[in-house]
């Protein structure tokens, strides 16, 4: 870059503490008398889990430089706010007839941190299920991870992390890892979040995750035999001059499903893609420190119209031999649409031969009686359309019965149907007006496309291709009416 580009930076940053944040660490004696599943391993400077159902009293923190090892069934139960605090590595085999958990007594705790262990020994996880964790946020100390490794290498083999509500649910920082069929599921934000590491997925599985799947910072990582499935930001998210390898790629219900920015460099080999809500692809600069990004993809399939590539200006996206074309892209817009993807409920109708709804979502799921009711609707179309439809809306009681409607063509009249390109996930808000004497309960919507001048409606059919009786779609979402 030829032009000085100036980063403000914040003046309101917190205060160095006075004391130390971190647990204190017991002696081995202490630990052994606090903790009675613990006993001392015949490995120097290792504590060993003993098999059995064990509840934590408060925080599981093992002596300065011990590692934990386990090889035998054994379940730990934590309170809420509790952690596991190591700087030592963790050597956990769980047999193939049982299983290590991790989980809360109650519905969540803070999670796993493994601190600045070193890498003689990497940590082996085989066999370990880890679940519900928020991540740790206590005065002066806070992880984004539910699970951390900071400064300590990592193989995760045969586990399971599944309903985080941490930032992250698993956080790797300058070390190197190993993820093999392991599975990520249910999580309320990313899955796994890498910075400046190196190291390997492989054949593991990303389902029902509400952040993105694969979010490396600085790093060198390749994602291989991985399936990506509903993900509503990033399948894989390379940032800040990483480096990555995606080959033998299943993605679907995926936001973006590869998505290289800030200076990054992603190679695809062999992906598969089946409805990606914003683009297959995508290319762009988030952070101006950066620059722009690449990504070189070969056998790349799109199983449905999904828009292959989205690339900002001066990014570069090749599929398959062919350069995507560029546009001056929003970045906020394009984070606000994400966001917006989390909240989404993915479907697949078809109205007549080539209008897809893809997903709606109730912006107002309870509202007041004379309110205004909000419904996005999500729409594809797999060919150029010459004929313009109106959407309408039906409020339905209980009894079925029409007690509010709406008709307009799609964005409040102003983005007709024969403007709409192929692939491209179009965003339609409705606006209904509510009778201010409408009595409180659960209440649905039905909706149908018809040509005004002549009333036609358009069929429906079922992803099975089945029709709808009656050319009209009731969504399986309510929204509540208060008292």
């Amino acid at each position: 870059m030829e032009d000085p580009v100036v980063v403000d930076v914040r003046q309101d940053y917190p205060p160095m503490l006075s004391a130390p944040a971190l647990p204190i660490h017991p002696t081995v004696e202490e630990a052994l008398k606090q903790y009675p599943f613990l006993t001392l391993s015949d490995q120097p400077e290792f504590m060993k889990l003993q098999p059995g159902n064990w509840h934590v009293e408060g925080d599981l923190v093992l002596p300065d430089g011990f590692g934990l090892e386990a090889n035998q069934s054994v379940t730990l139960t934590f309170d809420r706010k509790a952690l596991f605090f190591s700087n030592g590595p963790l050597l956990l085999q769980g047999p193939d007839d049982g299983q290590i958990y991790f989980g809360p007594e109650n519905d969540h705790w803070a999670g796993i941190i493994v601190l600045q262990a070193g890498t003689d020994i990497a940590s082996t996880l085989h066999n370990v299920e880890i679940r519900a964790t928020n991540g740790i946020s206590r005065d002066g100390w806070i992880t984004t991870g539910g699970v951390t490794f900071y400064e300590s290498p990592v193989v995760l083999s045969d586990c399971r992390l599944f309903d985080s509500t941490a930032e992250d649910a698993i956080n790797v920082v300058r070390s190197e890892f190993e993820f093999m069929d392991t599975e990520f599921g249910n999580i309320a934000s990313d899955a796994f979040d890498g910075d400046f590491v190196r190291g390997r997925i492989e054949r593991c599985a990303f389902h029902d995750v509400w952040g993105d799947g694969v979010d490396v910072s600085g790093s060198n990582i390749i994602v291989q035999k991985v399936n990506l499935l509903r993900i509503r930001d990033k399948g894989v998210s390379a940032g800040e001059s990483s480096r990555v390898w995606v080959r033998d790629v299943y993605a679907r219900d995926v936001g973006i499903v590869v998505a290289s920015k800030d200076m990054s460099q992603v190679t695809v080999e062999r992906l598969e893609i089946e409805r990606a809500w914003v683009a297959g692809l995508a290319a762009f600069l988030k952070k101006m420190e950066y620059g722009p990004a690449t990504i070189r993809a070969s056998d790349v399939v799109f199983r449905d119209d999904s828009l292959h590539a989205l690339v900002q200006t001066g990014s570069d996206v090749n599929i398959n031999g062919e350069t995507a074309e560029t546009t001056d892209l929003d970045i906020d817009e394009l984070y606000a649409r994400l966001e917006s993807m989390a909240r989404i409920q993915p479907v697949n109708y078809r109205f007549g031969p080539a209008i897809r709804l893809v997903s709606y979502e109730f912006a107002t799921p309870s509202l007041d009686p004379g309110g205004e009711l909000r419904l996005a609707l999500y729409w594809q179309t797999d060919a150029r359309l010459e004929q313009n439809y109106t959407v309408f809306i039906h409020i339905l009681d209980d009894s079925g019965d029409v007690i509010a409607q709406r008709d307009s063509m799609p964005q409040d009249n102003n983005y007709a149907t024969s403007h709409w390109l192929a692939g491209p996930l179009i965003d339609d808000i409705h606006v209904i007006p509510l009778p201010p004497d409408l009595p409180a309960g659960e209440y649905r919507a039905a909706i149908g496309l018809y040509v005004w001048q002549t009333g036609e409606r358009l069929t429906v059919r079922l992803p099975d291709g089945k029709e709808i009786p009656g050319t009209t779609l009731v969504l399986d979402q309510t929204f509540e009416v208060n008292n």
